[in-house]
């Protein structure tokens, strides 16, 4: 589960807020510094877990040519072929080359990869980019 908020800000850029009910953490994508950021709610659990259940909330600010990546754990839980699961790092390492695109290039180039891997649980993606 995914509830979050956009809102723009003055001048460029979005403030985000979202809750994601125990998914991985989003990951921000900063062509600027070359890197990739995970963003992790400080506490929280998985929808349906325990009744009255508490969910983790994050804030962000997306600055102009920044891009916010949501994803369950399919793509992270994929195989090559013959081996162990892709994982959280490989995916930042993946990314780290790809800071500069878009949010849909980004969804084009991991819609490539999975292709390429073996996979035994469903896969979801969502990508923001900041334009101005």
């Amino acid at each position: 589960m995914l509830f979050g908020t956009v809102a723009a800000r003055p001048g460029g850029g979005h403030d985000i807020r979202f809750a994601t009910g125990g998914h991985l953490p989003a990951l921000l994508l900063d062509p600027s510094a070359g890197s990739v950021r995970p963003i992790r709610p400080h506490r929280g659990m998985f929808v349906g877990a325990v009744p009255d259940a508490t969910f983790g909330e994050c804030a962000v600010t997306l600055r102009p040519g920044e891009s916010l990546l949501l994803y369950t754990d399919g793509i992270v839980e994929a195989r090559p072929t013959g081996g162990s699961c892709f994982g959280e790092a490989a995916l930042r390492r993946y990314l780290t080359l790809r800071v500069d695109k878009r949010a849909s290039e980004l969804i084009d180039d991991l819609a490539g990869l999975v292709s390429t891997l073996r996979q035994d649980d469903d896969i979801a993606l969502l990508a923001l980019t900041a334009d101005h």
